[in-house]
């Protein structure tokens, strides 16, 4: 009978245990081979408190954290009656997602039926005539009177600079700062 040896690696984790022969240890380098002598010898001399306690603690097989993850494709091979069966549980899935979707699409359409009420009641409100202000032309502030300055702060909209033929004077680099 030839026994088989739960091997542990130096340096790696429990997940890594392989199960060697005798004859796999052999062939191994010599500190493995070294090793597995010792082991062999501390079991002819019948001193089992020498030997190291077989069980794994069970945390030491799970891993502390994730360093990268990669996606494989798992081929299953299944009989007729597996396939069959996989299908009629993909479709119930299927049917199950796409009637929670048709729930979702009326709770949304309702909720944008309401929105566009509300809205149209908001255009009503906006096609009051708008005073429009006068533009300013933009100049060194020393230059500009002091109701020119006044106007531009007391826009309720943010004051952004306007030169022409040009809608963002800061993104298109009239502007710096």
């Amino acid at each position: 009978m030839d026994y088989e040896y739960l091997i542990k690696y130096k340096g790696r984790s429990y997940l890594h245990l392989e199960w060697k022969t005798a004859a796999d240890l052999e062939s191994m380098n010599t500190a493995a081979k070294t090793a597995y002598r010792r082991f062999l010898k501390k079991l002819e001399k019948g001193t089992e408190e020498d030997l190291e306690d077989p069980t794994i603690d069970p945390s030491f097989t799970e891993p502390g954290r994730i360093l990268a993850e990669e996606e494989h494709e798992v081929m299953v091979e299944m009989t007729d009656k597996e396939l069959a069966k996989w299908e009629k549980e993909r479709k119930k899935e299927m049917e199950e997602e796409s009637s929670d979707d048709e729930e979702a699409d009326k709770a949304t359409n309702e909720e944008e039926k309401k929105e566009e009420e509300n809205g149209q009641a908001q255009k009503d409100k906006d096609k009051e005539p708008k005073q429009e202000e006068p533009t300013i032309e933009l100049r060194e502030p020393e230059s500009m009177t002091y109701e020119e300055l006044k106007q531009i702060v007391s826009k309720e909209e943010p004051y952004y600079a306007k030169f022409p033929g040009c809608d963002n004077a800061y993104r298109d680099g009239y502007l710096t700062e």
